[in-house]
């Protein structure tokens, strides 16, 4: 994607990354995690670019990759076990750019969970998940009501799911072969915890 110029370039960017996280996506309000992830992008532009995580919180997060996104780009992104994420450029600085996130409440409180994972890493059993945004599985309750549903959110330790099932919050599910509970209820679907060391879905 083109940018408007040398003079408006050189306007956006900081000289430091401390100047640029301060009162940024990576606001000192809350908690920064530093994540050094994969991450795909995708610009105004519709092109597909990768880069790097840097760090992350449930308001924003920062991105290492070569120029080309300007301030105020609405941008689209694609990190591994924080999902699909939607949000605008706030901010550039030597390493890539930082975002500030457009999630709605659910998407922050599924953010949270996995930024917690991400702090407390060695507690976590660390065996890939094996499921995928996007991904249909089955859903069935203990009662054995299954309903064919649809991965939207995930991390290392839940999953927000599409589903035409209405289990409470507190239900034990299985998500494909993953033991879950149930944490949270929303219209048309449901956010699960998952159990750790129990079988997980076949690939």
């Amino acid at each position: 994607m083109p940018h408007q110029g040398n003079k408006d370039a050189a306007k956006f960017v900081r000289q430091t990354n401390e100047e640029v996280l301060t009162g940024s996506p990576a606001d000192r309000r809350y908690r920064r995690v530093l994540a050094k992830r994969p991450v795909r992008f995708v610009l105004p532009d519709g092109v597909q670019r990768n880069g790097t995580l840097i760090d992350a919180s449930i308001r924003g997060v920062s991105v290492a990759t070569k120029p080309g996104a300007i301030v105020g780009d609405e941008v689209e992104l694609y990190i591994g076990d924080l999902g699909h994420l939607k949000g605008r450029v706030a901010g550039l600085h030597e390493r890539g750019f930082g975002v500030t996130l457009s999630a709605t409440k659910e998407q922050r409180i599924f953010l949270a969970d996995a930024l917690t994972v991400m702090l407390n890493a060695a507690l976590v059993d660390d065996r890939p998940m094996r499921f995928a945004i996007g991904e249909e599985t089955n859903l069935e309750t203990l009662e054995g009501h299954i309903a064919h549903s649809r991965i939207v959110d995930l991390s290392g330790t839940g999953a927000q799911l599409i589903t035409a099932l209405q289990p409470t919050t507190g239900d034990r599910v299985l998500v494909g072969r993953k033991r879950a509970t149930v944490v949270r209820v929303f219209e048309g679907g449901v956010g699960v915890s998952f159990v750790r060391g129990t079988p997980q879905k076949s690939e």
